[in-house]
């Protein structure tokens, strides 16, 4: 049990999961939130994005909560794929997942949150 507690990226990479058991999601979720380098958080976002079925909702929203306490992983390439991900396996409606985006203050995220600014460019 101890060993799963301190599993590591070469652990991950090297095991085959069918089901990703809860206490592994929970070691996932923890590896990508204290990411310190851009491809550690963009490893840890694949594998959260590849096993996201065996994650719960409570585990999902716990990541959209912490995501803004690290610049590695808020300014990652994957995060944007992720958040899209997490937003199809959620069961919320589209306004409910927006509203969670921007108090967690992932803003950019929200969709329809387009910068219409260059509607007003005359031509």
């Amino acid at each position: 049990m101890k060993r799963i507690r301190h599993a590591s990226k070469e652990d991950f990479d090297k095991s085959l999961f069918f089901v990703l058991p809860s206490i592994l999601s929970d070691r996932l979720i923890e590896l990508y939130l204290k990411s310190r380098s851009y491809a550690s958080a963009n490893w840890a976002a694949s594998r959260i994005i590849s096993n996201m079925s065996d994650l719960s909702a409570q585990q999902k929203i716990y990541i959209l909560s912490n995501i803004k306490d690290n610049d590695q992983v808020l300014y990652s390439n994957t995060l944007g794929a992720l958040i899209n991900k997490i937003r199809t396996s959620l069961s919320m409606e589209e306004g409910a997942f927006n509203s969670l985006l921007k108090e967690k203050g992932l803003e950019n995220y929200v969709t329809g949150n387009a910068d219409d600014s260059y509607e007003n460019i005359p031509f």
